[in-house]
C-alpha cells in the first residue's frame, strides 16, 4: 500500500502536477487582472492542486502509512526484517514477499521512506492546519527510523 502512494506521488508532482500549471500558465497571464478582481488576488493552481492531492488521495492512505510506519519501526527496532517482508510485501515486486531479498527489500523501503517525507513536506505547505500537525507527527516519526 506504501509503495502504491509513493509511486502515485512521484506521477503526480513529476508529471501532472507541472503539466497542469503549465496548461493554465496562459490563461493566468492573460486573464491575471479579470481573476484578480473576481477572486480578489490570484489562483495558484499549484496550491488547489497539491491540496486536492492530500485531501482526497493523501487523506486516504494517511492510516496505512501511519500503521506501516509503526510496524516497520517496531520490526526493525527487533532486528527482524523477515517479519516486515511478510507483513508489507513490496507490491511493485513479482515476487513472493518470502523470497524477497533483504537488502533490496529494505532499499525499496528506504525509497518510500524518502519519498513518503518529501510528499509530506511538500503537502504541508498548503494550509489545513489540523492535518498538517497529523502529518508533521508521521514525518517525525519515520524521519527518526529512517
Amino acid at each position: 500500500m506504501v509503495g502504491y502512494i509513493t509511486e502515485k506521488w512521484k506521477i503526480y508532482y513529476g508529471m501532472i502536477l507541472p503539466a497542469l500549471e503549465a496548461v493554465f500558465l496562459p490563461i493566468r497571464l492573460e486573464f491575471k487582472e479579470a481573476i484578480v478582481s473576481k477572486f480578489s488576488g490570484e489562483i495558484d493552481i499549484r496550491v488547489l492542486m497539491l491540496d486536492a492531492f492530500k485531501n482526497d488521495i493523501f487523506a486516504l492512505f494517511m492510516p496505512h502509512i501511519e500503521e506501516f510506519v509503526s510496524i516497520f519501526n517496531l520490526y526493525k527496532s527487533e532486528g527482524n526484517i523477515n517479519d516486515i517482508a511478510r507483513q508489507f510485501p513490496d507490491e511493485r515486486s513479482d515476487q513472493n514477499s518470502f523470497e524477497q531479498n533483504d537488502i533490496s527489500y529494505l532499499r525499496s523501503v528506504d525509497e518510500d521512506f524518502r519519498v513518503l517525507i518529501q510528499m509530506i513536506t511538500v503537502l504541508c505547505e498548503v494550509s489545513s492546519v489540523l492535518i498538517n500537525k497529523e502529518m508533521f507527527d508521521l514525518a517525525v516519526r519515520i524521519r527518526r527510523f529512517h
